[in-house]
């Protein structure tokens, strides 16, 4: 996580090549996720894996993520 603009949490995330690319190790990608991407993100994700947040859908996941 990172500071955003005006004191805003950002999720960022890079992706790596593999350990056999022929160039050094670096970020292959990079995504800063917002809150607002997270809430669409995580709207994607449930309908995707209804499985992961319980049978009934509930306020949280079963790793203990709160999911609005």
């Amino acid at each position: 996580m990172v500071a955003g603009p005006e004191n805003t949490t950002i999720l960022h995330l890079s992706t790596f090549g593999s350990d056999d690319r022929h160039s050094a190790p670096k970020s292959s990608q990079s995504l800063q996720i917002d809150e607002v991407i997270a809430s669409e993100l995580l709207k994607v994700i449930r309908g995707t894996f209804p499985n992961l947040f319980g049978e009934l859908g509930g306020s949280e996941s079963k790793g203990g993520l709160p999911v609005s």
